[in-house]
């Protein structure tokens, strides 16, 4: 499927990713069937290149990122989506570091409730002050803003296309009210809009030069018959009171995963305890 997906990319110009140690049970099942990570095996392969992206890399160790820089393959970082699941915390000051172009997901709508961009900019801002590393390596705003709008259209091939406020660049915009307490008094756009600002103080999104939402109504859809059509699956669905016995034997077998992986060794730990 690997193969087989990437010629497809190929052969119609697009850009390729795939999840890649976003667990600690991902990265104990790559050294159990490979010997090494699965970026390592990815990289033999020929399928790491400035085309493709990683999506996590949380549990990521220093010949990971060796081979990611060396490579020019991107990373998505999804840092509200790892924290919602657990997953641990990928090491973005490092990746930096090595140079290696990120960019900021969300994930689905089922790990990261808000799918919010702006919430997910800020913490990433926050969230990389506390690896205990030099003041000068925190991601700052800026490194943020750079992440969500710059590092992403790279990640997407589309550099200079999108992600930017430039001649020739499609006209993909957010209109800002200034008069938003974040910004007063205003001194530092950037820095104001990532720490201070959320989406209420957002009045438009224009993509390709259309009005995609006002003042927090999505134009393209109705969404007063999308509300009633969800409310009624709803009422459905929640019918009955018996809890799914399917579900409940994959959620013993995934406790049994996770507590098996977490018994186990692994020279390398994204999370951040033990707690004193």
């Amino acid at each position: 499927m690997l193969d087989q997906t990437m010629s497809l990319a190929q052969e119609f110009d697009l850009v390729w990713h795939t999840h890649v140690q976003e667990t600690k049970s991902q990265a104990c099942t790559a050294q159990d069937r490979h010997g090494h990570s699965f970026v390592q095996y990815l990289a033999k392969r020929g399928l790491l290149g400035p085309r493709t992206s990683i999506v996590h890399g949380v549990w990521l160790d220093a010949p990971d990122i060796s081979v990611l820089e060396a490579t020019g393959c991107n990373m998505i970082h999804c840092p509200a989506s790892n924290l919602r699941l657990g997953d641990g915390v990928s090491p973005v000051p490092s990746l930096r570091r090595h140079h290696v172009n990120m960019g900021l997901g969300t994930d689905g709508r089922g790990c990261c409730e808000r799918l919010d961009m702006l919430e997910l900019a800020r913490l990433t801002g926050t969230l990389h002050k506390v690896w205990g590393q030099d003041y000068t390596e925190w991601i700052t705003a800026a490194d943020a803003h750079a992440m969500a709008t710059e590092g992403g259209a790279r990640c997407l091939g589309l550099e200079g296309e999108v992600g930017s406020i430039a001649t020739g660049a499609w006209a993909d915009l957010l209109l800002v009210d200034l008069q938003s307490l974040a910004f007063l008094p205003r001194h530092d756009f950037i820095r104001q809009f990532i720490y201070g600002s959320d989406s209420g103080d957002l009045r438009a999104v224009i993509v390709g030069g259309r009005i995609v939402v006002d003042h927090g109504r999505v134009t393209t859809i109705d969404e007063a018959s999308l509300r009633n059509d969800i409310a009624s699956l709803t009422v459905a669905r929640t019918g009955a009171d018996e809890p799914d016995a399917a579900a409940v034997a994959m959620r013993s077998m995934v406790g049994e995963l996770w507590r098996e992986c977490e018994r186990r060794q692994f020279p390398v730990r994204s999370y951040l305890g033990p707690l004193p």
